[in-house]
């Protein structure tokens, strides 16, 4: 890419993602620091060079998609290469989070280390059909990707690599959902943390072939409330119908969370043969499966009051 190319480039997508302002900030603060490398050139030299790894880092990607992918209790896989745009974008935003930090590594990134402090460059996500399969591939992780000893992560963002060696780089992190039981996550000793949006799904970041992956193990349910949050939602809060869409996200979570649940208990009725005896026209259960349904009947009445919420903020031009 030559110089006007990049500058042009340059001048759209900032103008795009609405990244203007925060590069201006990060400059002034830059300056006031003294440094004399500014966000534009940072954002070139990582660009020029992503353009000659871009290659090597999608057949990183499909070697493990192939490799993860015959795991029994995968459903679906699938697995992307960051594209430059996003890349960038990324590194920008997370500059400025960390505005006037004196230990965050994104203070110091540049060309020479990005791939060293951005972890999810290349990701891979493996969907299963319900969450009690986690254990199952949470232990086929764990044998190509071993755990260090836990004192080894103690202070540190992630471990570094070790040439020839593929293993965890980070305590893997499950996200739960407000009242989900998490004991059984603490046990495996994962990073059990509240998701505030109520996303559910399981983070390891590996260390293979001298490459920081992100690998992401959630359900086929969690999976679809996802995909609508990170393609509507996420990241685009400059536009103008933003908080519209994010309160039909919060309600898109609570049912999709309903239905997951649902549908790791009817594995488990299959499973244990529940409800095959029948008293006149009841099937028989025990009390805690009756209340299991009167609790997800409360989520779903949450959801139904959110979105006549909802409608009551609609409007008709007319």
């Amino acid at each position: 890419m030559t110089n006007e190319e990049w500058r042009k480039w340059w001048s759209t997508f900032l103008h795009d993602r609405k990244l203007l302002n925060k590069v201006r900030e990060l400059d002034q603060i830059d300056a006031l620091k003294g440094h004399d490398t500014l966000t534009e050139k940072i954002c070139y030299e990582i660009y020029q060079n992503y353009d000659k790894i871009e290659k090597a880092c999608s057949e990183i990607k499909n070697s493990l998609v192939s490799t993860l992918g015959q795991l029994e209790q995968v459903h679906l896989q699938s697995g992307r290469v960051k594209t430059k745009n996003s890349l960038i974008e990324k590194i920008i935003r997370k500059r400025y989070e960390n505005i006037g930090s004196e230990t965050s590594d994104y203070a110091d990134i540049d060309s020479s280390n990005y791939l060293d402090i951005i972890t999810d460059i290349i990701g891979i996500r493996l969907i299963v059909n319900y969450r009690g399969k986690w254990q199952d591939i949470h232990n086929e992780i764990l044998k190509r990707f071993p755990l260090k000893e836990l004192q080894a992560y103690d202070g540190v963002e992630h471990l570094s690599h070790i040439r020839g060696e593929n293993f965890l780089a980070e305590i893997p992190v499950v996200y739960y959902a407000k009242g989900d039981s998490i004991e059984q996550y603490r046990l495996q000793h994962l990073v059990a943390k509240e998701h505030k949006k109520g996303y559910r799904s399981i983070h390891y970041v590996i260390s293979y072939q001298d490459c920081y992956v992100e690998l992401q193990v959630r359900t086929i349910y969690d999976e679809a409330w996802s995909d609508c949050d990170h393609r509507y939602v996420y990241k685009h809060e400059a536009k103008p119908n933003n908080l519209a869409l994010s309160s039909l996200s919060h309600i898109l979570c609570i049912i999709t969370n309903v239905a997951n649940d649902i549908g790791d208990n009817m594995h488990d009725i299959f499973e244990d043969n529940r409800f095959s005896g029948v008293a006149g026209s009841y099937w028989i259960a025990s009390e805690k499966d009756i209340q299991f349904f009167k609790d997800r009947l409360v989520k779903l009445k949450e959801a139904e009051e959110d979105l006549k919420s909802f409608i009551s903020k609609l409007k008709t031009t007319e």
